[in-house]
């Protein structure tokens, strides 16, 4: 946890760019879940 908070304290861009690619990617995993629960 420590390691991450530093890695990820050090660059601010780095980790903005790290948060809008998680986000992108975490809706594209609920769509398709939510997808496959539905049908």
């Amino acid at each position: 946890m420590n390691g991450m908070l530093t890695i990820s304290h050090c660059p601010v861009l780095e980790k903005i760019r790290n948060q809008t690619t998680d986000s992108v990617v975490r809706r594209c995993l609920f769509a398709a879940i939510f997808s496959t629960i539905l049908c």
